[in-house]
């Protein structure tokens, strides 16, 4: 029985050999195998395209583990964590300030417009994300506050690894009684 597959946005169908194993015979030993191997070589070389490869090796999109546990958001998470990135980037001058478009959130992280707002409105209700409006034309701006974040941070760890702190100096004394 051949897997079929419909690739959803060109509409060509994929159909794939039968997974066959080698013969237990001496004499065809593996030729099933190189014909199932030639085959799918086959396929890749129809269906990988150079733009499929571009697409697939493009810029990973990568967030703090940690902003997660203080947002509970995987979103918000992934949204500090480029305005993190970003602030980390500003001239001293700039005091943590900067702006960006919907339109450049959105090529950076992927996040839609309503993912945006959804972030924007948790780290605004955490107290780590300012808001301001500045400029003619007005334009958005922003700036996140690092001792609160610093602070969510510390709490979220403590909580995390509470215990971990005596566990090490209670090992460390029966060690050194051991001595």
């Amino acid at each position: 029985m051949n897997a079929k597959m419909t690739a959803k946005k060109s509409g060509r169908k994929i159909v794939l050999p039968e997974n066959r194993c080698a013969p237990e015979t001496p004499h065809g030993e593996g030729q099933d195998q190189f014909e199932y191997d030639q085959n799918q070589n086959e396929l890749v070389q129809q269906y990988i395209t150079p733009n499929l490869l571009l697409d697939m090796f493009d810029e990973p999109i990568v967030f703090n583990r940690a902003f997660v546990g203080i947002t509970h958001s995987a979103v918000a998470a992934l949204f500090l964590s480029y305005a993190t990135y970003t602030t980390e980037k500003l001239p001293r001058e700039a005091e943590g300030w900067f702006t960006k478009t919907i339109e450049e959130w959105q090529n950076e992280t992927g996040l839609t417009r309503f993912e945006q707002t959804t972030a924007r409105r948790i780290l605004r209700e955490k107290e780590i994300l300012i808001e301001r409006r500045f400029g003619m034309p007005s334009m958005l701006w922003f700036k996140i506050r690092k001792e609160a974040l610093l602070d969510a941070l510390l709490e979220q760890s403590d909580a995390r690894w509470d215990g971990l702190h005596q566990q090490f100096y209670s090992s460390e004394a029966q060690v050194n009684i051991k001595k």
